[in-house]
């Protein structure tokens, strides 16, 4: 049943999503803004003039840029692989305590076996450093592959997070939850692969919680002070800063990967309070949590530690709307494998009935899902009717398109005329 309420509710929560961006893509005039996106700065190449309208652009070949990004996914694919093994020594270290029945006795702490939890908080930390890690990898290969718009430069970026952090940040979990229970001579699972996977799923996640708030408010702490120490030198120590001063000293706020991290780390927080909800029912609970506090911590960067954001517009959420889409379908075979094949209450059924039990929820759910999602609009009524407006008045004003029937004019003038002002209700706030 909580599997079905998730399933639901992811589809439900992406669908509010594209509708509420959908109307404030309208409201600050977003719509067609990726067609108009200006070449980034730092884009460089061949200075040559355009074939369309002869005025001056810059050229980067084809084959360079392929190249390019060929040379960025075999240090992707080295990096994966590194991750793996990591995550294998993990598991090794968690089969050696299990293996001698002294160590189990030594790492029992009143009936809580500690020989699972270390090996959980391992993972923990490992996700963590590996995360810091490729952060700064995959920006200066992205920087190296040279796209022209920051659109492009984004969408790349996103790509590559999203594979490296799903094996980082996942194997482990899809190891506890498919693969072990078929190696219990080597790595038997403890209690339960069901139990241990929502063990170690809780664990990540409470260690996620606690570092990743903890090291975002502290290396943001520590980066204003060193620079206003650095600000200060030769000054009188009895001396304040004045605000203006303050400010100065304050971080630049990066318009694209100020946001970069934040959606990051929402998307995959909704992968684990999705992915393996079955398992680990309070995760959603833990995620409602940690929003709480990461909104409260990311305003006081935003307000206290930043300047003044530089503003830039954006028509949609990129390439992480589909992550998130993939997720929530991904979210129903998991949840599915988890009740039928993982857990223990469909034990005595043979396999062949298992699948069919397995196929016939999947379905189910997926048709639900994709029910919902057609017969929820993604554009308010109230928000196509303002566009609608919107495109009529430029056609007439900007573009003098001509009316449709030539009496129109005729019948307006007759009605004492047709005027728009800001007295006009609003159709989408005054409906």
């Amino acid at each position: 049943i909580f599997a079905t309420f998730i399933a639901i509710w992811s589809t439900l929560f992406l669908e509010t999503w594209k509708r509420k961006q959908s109307t404030y893509v309208m409201m600050w005039g977003m719509k067609g803004f990726e067609q108009q996106e200006i070449t980034r700065p730092q884009f460089h190449g061949k200075e040559t003039r355009s074939p369309i309208d002869d005025e001056p652009d810059v050229f980067f070949p084809a084959a360079e840029s392929a190249r390019r990004k060929t040379i960025s996914t075999v240090f992707l694919s080295l990096l994966i692989v590194f991750t793996i093994f990591l995550v294998g020594v993990v598991f090794f270290i968690k089969i050696l305590l299990n293996q001698e029945p002294w160590v189990s006795r030594l790492l029992l702490f009143n009936l809580i076996p500690l020989s699972t939890i270390i090996p959980s908080i391992l993972n923990g930390v490992q996700i963590t450093i590996m995360s810091i890690t490729y952060d700064a990898v995959s920006l200066r290969l992205n920087d190296y592959e040279n796209h022209r718009t920051d659109t492009g430069f984004e969408d790349s970026l996103i790509a590559k997070t999203f594979v490296f952090e799903f094996i980082n940040k996942y194997a482990a979990l899809l190891y506890i939850a498919f693969i072990k229970k078929h190696f219990v001579e080597t790595d038997f699972c403890t209690g339960s692969c069901f139990v241990e996977l929502g063990t170690t799923l809780g664990i990540i996640f409470l260690l996620a919680l606690a570092t990743d708030n903890t090291l975002e408010v502290a290396t943001t702490f520590l980066k204003q002070r060193k620079r206003q120490k650095e600000e200060s030198e030769g000054v009188a120590p009895d001396r304040l800063m004045s605000q203006v001063e303050k400010e100065y000293t304050a971080e630049t706020f990066d318009k694209m990967l100020g946001t970069f991290k934040e959606y990051a780390e929402m998307t995959f927080q909704f992968g684990y309070a999705t992915l393996f909800s079955a398992a680990f029912p309070l995760a959603p609970l833990f995620a409602l949590v940690n929003n709480f506090i990461e909104i409260r911590i990311d305003g006081w960067k935003l307000l206290q530690c930043s300047r003044r954001p530089e503003p830039s517009g954006a028509e949609d959420i990129g390439t992480w709307y589909g992550i998130l889409e993939l997720i929530a379908v991904a979210s129903v075979a998991t949840n599915g494998l988890l009740i039928f094949f993982t857990g223990d209450g469909y034990e005595n059924r043979s396999w062949s009935a298992r699948f069919v039990l397995f196929a016939v929820f999947e379905h189910m759910l997926l048709m639900g899902k994709f029910a919902t999602a057609a017969l929820v609009p993604d554009v308010p009524r109230s928000t196509e009717i303002q566009l609608a407006r919107q495109e009529f008045i430029e056609g007439k004003v900007i573009e003098n398109r001509p009316d449709d029937e030539a009496d129109i004019a005729d019948d307006v003038e007759a009605e004492g005329g047709y005027e728009i002002d800001d007295g006009d209700p609003d159709p989408v706030f005054d409906t």
